[in-house]
């Protein structure tokens, strides 16, 4: 890891003060604050996810001026919910033509990080430059405690997502190039530590995996483009935990371009969010990979997607006002829409939504990080969906301390993917309570003490997590024995 930056520039600005602009809205949040950082020549956000701790981890990169040279370095930046920096650190070799990029980042079981993406170095005389996907995993202060670099085999494989599984390990979801210089949608598997664990071509098609997120069943499924007789399609790769293929599906038109950006899984299926010819298009397929319906929007180019608690979803992305966010019902009709950040922002990366129903929103603005976050989305009356959406809730387990059992009880608002785990101190998974999809309403597990092959564990403090789309829960319980 390289040494912290020169100087660091954070701009908060309250809505109030800066505004956002509204294409049509019903219950649509404000603008809560607003975080810029500058600190070298450029930087830009690509990512962000919730920390074990509430904090907020976002991704990128920044290009640094060495004096003789100018390099690009891995960034990670750890907010406070409120907006202020924690930490910034920088990664990757310091060395004249050789760079590293963050594209993706998602947290660890033990409270640290994994970032991944690129990293680049240019041949001698002048040559070709040559790239690899790059992975860092950090501690829960951002300090790098392991890295690595992947070659699929040729010139140009790059990293554009990374998700965390529910086994503990990462998929990293790219491209790759293979012998005859010909690029292939790919995907590695890597551990806590960033060492190898699995990777997956897929050679059908010529094409690139854009975004990632893993399912309820233990695996993935990866979303992009794919070159389907000599026209681009959207592309949805299902592979399971260790990346072994399982199926794939292809949705376009020969006449039309088709890229996929941003998959969700829900209770039924599967729902991409991609662009075709400039247009929003969003698919809806079972779990057959059958499709279920389809719907266009205005011009915008979507680049995420987050589940909500009542079925629904949100979408972000850019249009010619700024940075869009679209929020959908479970029946996929528009709930709201409205644009925030200034005009001149780009970039649009990432989207997290919060346990209180805020979000967060990651890019660039004059050459410089830039996030946003939201208001929580107001509750109606009215609107029964809505009136249980902020009640996710994880309870201290009772009695706490104990030595025989303890109760754990959660509460969810809607039905969503659940993971309720127990770890010890050291971030080591010691038994599952809960893994797959729940329906909203309130839940209690017993934890007796023991661990995945049903031997007692010592005495101790252990973590509770629960684990869902929208956000994270850990409460400590004390073991007596």
């Amino acid at each position: 890891m390289k040494t912290a930056m020169r100087f660091s520039v954070v701009v908060l600005i309250i809505a109030s003060i800066f505004g956002s602009s509204r294409l049509s809205a019903q219950n649509s949040p404000a603008l809560d604050w607003q975080y810029q950082y500058a600190a070298d020549l450029s930087q830009s956000g690509t990512d962000v996810c919730v920390m074990n701790d509430g904090n907020l981890a976002v991704a990128g990169w920044t290009l640094v001026d060495r004096g003789t040279y100018q390099d690009h370095d891995g960034l990670i930046l750890i907010l406070s919910p409120g907006g202020q920096l924690i930490q910034a650190h920088t990664y990757g070799r310091t060395a004249e033509n050789e760079d590293e990029q963050f594209f993706g980042i998602a947290p660890k079981n033990d409270g640290g990080l994994v970032a991944a993406g690129i990293q680049k170095w240019q041949l001698p005389n002048n040559g070709p430059w040559q790239y690899d996907y790059y992975a860092v995993a950090t501690d829960s202060s951002g300090n790098q405690t392991a890295t690595n670099h992947f070659d699929y085999g040729h010139a140009n494989d790059q990293c554009w997502r990374v998700a965390a599984l529910t086994n503990g390990n990462f998929i990293l979801a790219g491209h790759g190039y293979g012998q005859a210089n010909d690029q292939h949608p790919y995907v590695i598997v890597v551990g806590p530590s960033v060492n190898f664990a699995g990777s997956f071509s897929f050679d059908l098609y010529a094409g690139s995996l854009h975004a990632v997120c893993a399912t309820s069943d233990g695996g993935f499924i990866a979303v992009g483009q794919g070159q389907v007789a000599g026209s681009w399609d959207a592309l949805d790769l299902k592979c399971d935990a260790n990346a072994y293929f399982q199926n794939y599906w292809t949705f376009g038109q020969s006449d039309h371009l088709e890229i996929g950006y941003a998959v969700i899984e829900q209770t039924d299926g599967y729902l991409m969010a991609a662009q075709r010819d400039g247009l929003l298009w969003l698919i809806k397929i079972d779990l057959a990979g059958n499709q279920q319906w389809e719907y266009s929007s205005l011009e915008m180019t979507p680049t995420a997607m987050v589940a909500a608690p009542d079925g629904g979803f949100t979408i972000a992305g850019m249009n010619n006002s700024g940075y869009l966010l679209m929020r959908f019902n479970a029946d996929h009709t528009l709930r709201w829409s409205q644009n925030y950040g200034p005009i001149a922002a780009t970039g649009c990366s990432s989207l997290t939504r919060l346990a209180d129903g805020s979000y967060i929103l990651v890019g660039t603005l004059d050459d410089n990080v830039l996030v946003l976050k939201t208001r929580p989305e107001e509750l109606s009356a009215s609107n029964s969906r809505l009136t249980v959406e902020r009640n996710f809730s994880l309870q201290p387990g009772f009695p706490n301390p104990f030595n025989s059992s303890t109760e754990i009880r959660f509460n969810l608002p809607g039905a969503t993917v659940v993971s309720l785990k127990i770890y010890d101190i050291l971030g080591q998974e010691v038994k599952v309570l809960e893994q797959g999809f729940l329906s909203g309403g309130s839940y209690s597990r017993i934890w007796d003490g023991t661990d995945r092959r049903g031997l007692i564990n010592p005495t101790g403090v252990y973590l509770i997590r629960l684990q869902t789309p929208q956000t994270t829960f850990v409460q400590k319980a004390v073991l007596l024995k």
